[in-house]
């Protein structure tokens, strides 16, 4: 069986953001390919929907405190300024790099924005859970290497090494 399309190179990246240190270690392996290949690097935080529950009318309510659209557009607003501050530190920069925060569920969103704008490698951490952690939270990067069209490298979480 042929692989579908050609791998190498890597000339679109994508790696996925959620702010921890595993994630940072991920950013570096990611800057360190981008120069290697001269690729462009898509920085992409996902920010978990808003619960919406119903009340016995049917109406729709969103859980938590303001929900509002106003606060939303904060969210997301820092997500972007944090996701161009981690960029920065790491000399990704003007036309090497996108930054993206979508509201999705985190694994669903990283494999269908790769596949939508044809990404050919994702860069993402893995934070080491195991056992019933891993059970209860499940795992992102598992979900995203089941779901992905594309490569996927994987980089662990540095306090395991």
């Amino acid at each position: 069986m042929a692989l579908p399309g050609t791998f190498l190179p890597f000339d679109k990246i994508l790696c996925p953001i959620d702010f921890s240190e595993p994630s940072y270690t991920a950013l570096k392996a990611a800057g360190e390919l981008s120069i290697h290949f001269s690729s462009r690097v898509t920085l992409l935080h996902v920010l978990h929907p808003i619960p919406v529950v119903k009340d016995a009318a049917g109406a729709a309510h969103a859980t938590g405190e303001d929900t509002g659209p106003s606060h939303r557009d904060d969210l997301e607003e820092v997500a972007l300024a944090s996701l161009r501050e981690v960029g920065d530190e790491e000399g990704l920069t003007g036309e090497r790099v996108s930054l993206v925060v979508l509201r999705d569920d985190p694994a669903e969103g990283i494999v269908h924005f790769s596949s939508d704008q044809g990404h050919n490698l994702i860069v993402i951490a893995t934070h080491g859970r195991t056992g019933w952690r891993r059970s209860v939270f499940g795992s992102v990067a598992e979900r995203v290497i089941r779901l992905a069209r594309c490569p996927v490298l994987t980089i662990g979480d540095p306090s395991e090494w």
